[in-house]
C-alpha cells in the first residue's frame, strides 16, 4: 500500500512546497531578474539551450526594440544558458543578468516540439523543484519551432511583450486571440505521475513574426506523442475541460449558419466488455446567420440534429486521434479507476495502450438556440 501511493506523495509535497515558498523571496526587488518567460530548445552534445525573458523595468512604454542582443532600453531583455541540467542552464544566466534570476512571476514556459518529443518535459519540469521559486501556475506552450524564437516574436496586440501576450490568450482577454485549452506547470507535472491523467498542450507555431494558436500536443507521460488539429483541441477543451466556445458551421437553406457551444454536460462510462461510452449533450447558439430574421422552431430542430452528427463525428474522430497516440486526454482512465476499481488494478501499469483494443461509442445531444 505504502508502494501504490509514494508517487502521488512525492507530487503533492513537490506541489505544497512550491505553493506555499513560491512568493517568499528576502531578496530587494532591484537585486532580482524577474523572469516572466522561458524557452526550451534542443542544443548540441546532449544539452538544453534555455532562454530566459525578462521585462526591462527601465524600457520606454513606447519602445517596440526586442530581441537578442538589443540594447538601449528595450521592453524584454534576453538570457540563455545550456547545459545538460537546469540548474546548470540557470546558473549561466545568472553569470550574465543583473541580478539573481526571479522564476516567483514566471508567466510562460514554451518547449519546441522536437525537444518535447526526443527529450520529453522532465527538465522543464524541474522548475516546480528550484526549492520551491517556481510560480506553478505559469502556462505551458509547445512550439512548432524552436521555442526561443517565440519569445522573440513581435507582439499580436498592444499588450507588450510575448509572455504579456500569451496570457492573455490563456484568460481569454487577448483580442487577436480565442479562448483555448490551457495546460498550467503543476498539471503537467501531476499527469506524469498518474497516467489516467492524459495531457494536452497548447500548440503554437510563428507566422509572419507572429504568434498563431496551431491545436494541441499530446503526451503519454512526459514524452510528446501526437498532435490534434485546432478543431480537435477545441473539442478537448469542451469534453475534458467542459469549457464553452467550440463553433459548428451548419448549413440551412439561405446559407451557413455558425453557432458555438454555450454550454456542454459530458459524461463516460464504462461498460462491460468493458466498452467506453461517451455521452455529450450540449447547447449551442447562432453567433453567425445571413438571414435578418431568427431562424424557425423547425429550422432550429434541423441544425441541432446536424450539430449533433457533425459533434458525434469530430468526438470520434478525435478519440480515434487521441488512443493511436498512446494517450488519454478525455480522461477514460479517471473512470475506470473511479467506478471499476478491479479492473483499473489490470491495467493500469500500461494505461492507455489498453484504450487501443477497447470499442467504444458516442451518443450525442445537442440543442441549438436562436441566439445567447
Amino acid at each position: 500500500m505504502a508502494r501504490k501511493f509514494r508517487g502521488r506523495r512525492l507530487l503533492w509535497a513537490i506541489l505544497a512546497l512550491a505553493l506555499l515558498s513560491g512568493c517568499n523571496t528576502e531578496q530587494p526587488i532591484d537585486s532580482r531578474a524577474m523572469i516572466f518567460g522561458l524557452a526550451f530548445d534542443a542544443a548540441p552534445h546532449g544539452e538544453t539551450l534555455v532562454t530566459a525573458e525578462r521585462v526591462n523595468p527601465l524600457s520606454s512604454v513606447n519602445s517596440t526594440v526586442s530581441g537578442p542582443g538589443v540594447s538601449g532600453g528595450p521592453p524584454e531583455i534576453f538570457f540563455q544558458g545550456a547545459s545538460r541540467t537546469l540548474s546548470g542552464a540557470l546558473a549561466q544566466m545568472i553569470n550574465t543578468s543583473p541580478g539573481n534570476l526571479d522564476l516567483s512571476n514566471l508567466s510562460i514556459v514554451v518547449v519546441s516540439k522536437t525537444y518535447a518529443q526526443h527529450r520529453g518535459l522532465s527538465i522543464p519540469l524541474q522548475l516546480l523543484r528550484q526549492g520551491g521559486q517556481t510560480r506553478p501556475a505559469a502556462y505551458l506552450f509547445i512550439s512548432q519551432g524552436p521555442a526561443k524564437s517565440v519569445l522573440y516574436s513581435e507582439p499580436t496586440t498592444d499588450s507588450g511583450s510575448t509572455f504579456r501576450q500569451l496570457y492573455l490568450a490563456e484568460e481569454g482577454n487577448a483580442p487577436d486571440h480565442p479562448q483555448i485549452l490551457s495546460t498550467l506547470l503543476w498539471k503537467a507535472l501531476r499527469s506524469t505521475f498518474e497516467p489516467q491523467e492524459g495531457l494536452a498542450v497548447p500548440l503554437i507555431r510563428q507566422f509572419e513574426k507572429k504568434i498563431a494558436f496551431d491545436g494541441a500536443a499530446l503526451f503519454r507521460g512526459d514524452i510528446m506523442t501526437g498532435t490534434l488539429s485546432p478543431k480537435d483541441a477545441a473539442l478537448y477543451d469542451t469534453i475534458r475541460m467542459r469549457e464553452p466556445g467550440l463553433t459548428l458551421t451548419l448549413s440551412s437553406p439561405h446559407g451557413a449558419i455558425v453557432a458555438r457551444v454555450t454550454s456542454v454536460h459530458p459524461h463516460i462510462t464504462i461498460l462491460p466488455g468493458p466498452r467506453v461510452r461517451i455521452r455529450v449533450k450540449a447547447v449551442m447558439a447562432v453567433i453567425e446567420n445571413p438571414q435578418w430574421r431568427l431562424p424557425s422552431a423547425q429550422e432550429l430542430q434541423h441544425l441541432s440534429q446536424e450539430a449533433a452528427q457533425q459533434l458525434d463525428q469530430l468526438t470520434s474522430r478525435s478519440y480515434r486521434l487521441m488512443t493511436h497516440d498512446k494517450n488519454d486526454a478525455l480522461g477514460v482512465g479517471i473512470v475506470v479507476r473511479d467506478t471499476k476499481p478491479s479492473l483499473w488494478t489490470h491495467v493500469r501499469k500500461d494505461w492507455p495502450v489498453p484504450l487501443q483494443q477497447w470499442p467504444y461509442d458516442v451518443q450525442t445531444q445537442v440543442t441549438v438556440m436562436e441566439s445567447y
